[in-house]
């Protein structure tokens, strides 16, 4: 539950940002939930904001996770959170690769996007880091984003 309304977004958007939160990862439901409820912590009693800052939320366990969804401008990339929805992957993936579930899980989440009109048919891609000075969302997530369909090269 947000503290306060949060600002809706102008629907389609044309940008999905794949980020990781820098956690350890997660494989099952109860360890999945105990991130989520960390992470929604720290960006609600920490940083003070409404609510989880990222749109959704994937985890190792192939869950998708509802921080804003897809009708309010979420929190996550300073100057491109208006007109894109962000998508964090559960774990850290610098040097560990995210797993197989959790990569389908984004992509069937990106398609159920288009296919409900939330996201334009001709969205891009961007990881975090191409954005801002991050390593989010890691070496080896990136690498893998590259070769998704969609992925921009440059902003």
């Amino acid at each position: 539950m947000s503290r306060e309304p949060l600002m809706p977004q102008k629907l389609p958007v044309d940008r999905v940002i794949i980020a990781h939160t820098a956690t350890e990862g997660c494989d099952n439901l109860d360890v999945c939930s105990y991130w989520m409820r960390s992470i929604q912590s720290y960006h609600m009693d920490t940083l003070d904001w409404s609510q989880i800052g990222y749109n959704f939320l994937v985890g190792g366990d192939g869950r998708v996770y509802v921080g804003r969804d897809w009708d309010d401008i979420g929190a996550h990339t300073i100057r491109y959170n208006t007109g894109s929805i962000g998508i964090a992957f559960i774990g850290s993936f610098g040097k560990m690769e995210p797993t197989e579930l959790q990569l389908r899980a984004c992509q069937l989440l990106i398609a159920e996007g288009v296919h409900l009109g939330k996201l334009s048919e001709d969205y891009k891609i961007y990881g975090h880091k191409q954005l801002l000075a991050t390593e989010s969302p890691g070496d080896k997530l990136f690498k893998i984003i590259t070769t998704w369909p969609h992925f921009a090269k440059q902003h």
